[in-house]
């Protein structure tokens, strides 16, 4: 028979190996969550950069600036626009912004940051959208019974979609910088404004510019507002249905009927203005 030292050092030894192997197995487990989480984002990473086929989804490289993108003539404050198209002015008639330009910041060039005027949307059974994975970060909008839905991936190299919803005219925007969606009711005095890429940045914001008349836009709390241009003071107002940050599939769950940007009509080129209205431009 043990005696009763033997018995409680017998315990003791027991309870200690117990602990012990509990803290190793919580150790290794530890260790192990987190190798499995890292390889889980990695793949998560590597899923996001893979290409999804998406249709006429690029950048151009900047083009060559100036050595000053701001300048002055006959009593005008202009800011280079880069070449654009053909009847496209080389510069931004800035004069009447309250903005400092030299904290403008980029200077890329005007639409090299290709914004989608035509938006290609498919069905979420579509040959593009089928290849999206569920994991994959969208914005997404519901709308009068109409849901659509933006990839991040698409949105971090356009950064604009000038949409429709019906008759509704609207501009779902994404700023890589901040991260942030917003959606604009894109309609002034009846007419649908078509928004595109300034080339330059302000306070890590991108700037806007449209078509029509050149001015540009920047996000304000009472909507995006145009700080410069013919349309100075105007303001296209935060659209009533905000954007939703979530993942395709969790999108696709909630609205298996939804659609899906996946790429551009490049085809029908740039909404520009009427000649008559491009011949009145100072430059």
């Amino acid at each position: 028979m043990l005696s009763p030292f033997l018995i409680w050092f017998r315990r003791v030894v027991c309870v200690s190996m117990s602990l012990l192997g509990v803290c190793v197995i919580g150790k290794l487990g530890t260790r192990l969550y987190g190798d499995l989480r890292a390889l889980s984002t990695e793949l998560a990473d590597a899923r996001n950069r893979e290409p999804m086929g998406y249709v006429g989804i690029s950048a151009e490289q900047p083009e060559f600036k100036p050595p000053s993108c701001v300048r002055e003539q006959d009593g005008h404050v202009y800011l280079w626009a880069g070449s654009g198209v053909k009847g496209q002015a080389g510069w931004f008639d800035v004069t009447a912004t309250d903005l400092p330009l030299r904290q403008f910041t980029f200077a890329f060039g005007r639409d090299r940051v290709k914004t989608i005027d035509y938006p290609i949307m498919q069905d979420a059974d579509g040959e593009i959208a089928r290849r999206i994975y569920p994991e994959r970060a969208v914005i997404g909008i519901n709308f009068n019974g109409i849901a659509r839905a933006y990839p991040i991936t698409v949105m971090d190299k356009v950064e604009v979609v000038n949409d429709m919803f019906g008759d509704r005219a609207v501009a779902v925007t994404f700023c890589p910088l901040i991260r942030k969606p917003a959606v604009y009711d894109r309609t002034l005095a009846g007419e649908p404004v078509s928004l595109g890429s300034s080339g330059y940045c302000y306070e890590n914001i991108f700037v806007l510019y449209d078509r029509r008349t050149d001015s540009l836009w920047y996000p304000r709390d009472e909507g995006l507002t145009a700080i410069t241009g013919k349309l100075v003071g105007k303001t296209l107002p935060l659209h009533s249905v905000q954007a939703e940050q979530t993942t395709w599939g969790e999108w696709r769950r909630r609205y298996p009927n939804t659609e899906v940007v996946v790429g551009a009509d490049r085809t029908r080129g740039i909404p520009l203005p009427e000649p008559s209205e491009v011949a009145t431009r100072s430059l």
